[in-house]
């Protein structure tokens, strides 16, 4: 908002214009917010299940590769320093 909007309106305290804007500013970013949740498609709980456990088995063997690539290189690094 211009500052020359401010000093166009006499009688009113600016701090109480500039309040009003910002909560103006609030309530149509809250509109914006709500009418976008509507085109919002959530996954069935179905695919919310599958997702998960699919996450999971992915972090196990992520975790099980690196355990294994640790182990690894402990080894190399003992036969190469003993």
């Amino acid at each position: 908002m211009p500052l020359g909007v401010f000093f166009r309106i006499k009688g009113s305290n600016l701090f109480t214009i500039y309040n009003n804007y910002l909560f103006m500013k609030l309530l149509q970013y809250l509109k914006e917010t709500k009418q976008e949740l509507k085109e919002v498609v959530f996954p069935t709980r179905q695919i919310t299940v599958l997702y998960t456990i699919l996450v999971i088995v992915i972090s196990l063997l992520v975790a099980v590769l690196l355990w294994a690539t640790d182990i690894g290189f402990k080894e190399l690094l003992s036969r190469l320093v003993a």
